[in-house]
């Protein structure tokens, strides 16, 4: 098994990939929503398994167009849209968030929960930029420290894990340098991270039983253990922050 492989079985067929929750998406949702130009597709680029889709879904009355680089995660997310009845709003798609395969100026709304560190947040706000209609929306979710403190296990993980981590006020700074308009952003709750991701996370690496003899499978189960007890010793210094940014209207 290769680490890919790995990873798609722990993490490929959980209802979320990542930190967030249906109350935080319909929190940003509602922030977005009276801001929406009137045309324009909606993206859920980065879908994963597709619990953000079939939030747009739900409560946006156009199609949403949703994609993932992926093609197990959209077989299961096409396969929840239809069990659920939205498969008819929602078309899915086989492509990188930063070229989803639309064209330039089309899109009213991108959406991108917990994928956009895949690429880099700066590589995807330019993407996003020129896909966006002038006036066009993204919300997307990102992982960051939340203050000046950084215990050095935790600093140690996530230089490893994730290089490319920044801090909140960075993230800030980048969004308006790469011109957009910071609309809104907030914390996810601390639930976001135990009751959708890490409770269900843990049980599967649980079900894999104390004695792993693939070796990609006990590495990715040995660092997500790892994750966890991180986030359980030092998650009040780091965090998920959804974000919402408005393109200029003469951008």
């Amino acid at each position: 098994m290769t680490i890919e492989d790995a990873f798609m079985r722990v993490f490929g067929d959980l209802i979320r990939q990542g930190p967030g929750t249906t109350a935080s998406s319909l929190r940003a949702l509602e922030i977005v929503r009276p801001l929406l130009p009137a045309n324009g597709e909606v993206l859920d680029v980065g879908c994963g398994t597709g619990a953000s889709t079939r939030v747009l879904a739900r409560h946006l009355d156009r199609p949403i167009r949703a994609s993932d680089v992926f093609q197990a995660s959209i077989d299961i997310a096409r396969r929840r849209a239809d069990l659920v009845g939205l498969g008819d709003r929602v078309t899915f798609d086989v492509a990188s968030l930063d070229e989803p395969g639309v064209a330039p100026l089309s899109a009213a709304l991108i959406w991108c929960e917990a994928a956009a560190y895949s690429v880099g947040v700066g590589r995807a706000l330019e993407a996003w930029r020129g896909l966006l209609v002038p006036g066009g929306i993204a919300v997307f979710s990102e992982l960051v420290w939340l203050g000046g403190d950084r215990p050095a296990e935790a600093e140690a993980f996530w230089a490893r894990e994730y290089p490319g981590m920044t801090d909140w006020a960075t993230l800030r700074t980048m969004v308006i340098d790469k011109d957009f308009e910071l609309i809104a952003d907030f914390v996810l709750p601390v639930d976001d991270w135990w009751e959708s991701y890490y409770l269900p996370l843990a049980a599967r690496i649980e079900a894999l039983g104390p004695v792993i003899a693939d070796p990609a499978l006990a590495e990715v189960a040995a660092l997500t253990r790892r994750e966890i007890a991180v986030f359980r010793a030092y998650g009040n210094s780091y965090g998920y922050i959804t974000m919402a940014l408005r393109k200029p209207v003469a951008g």
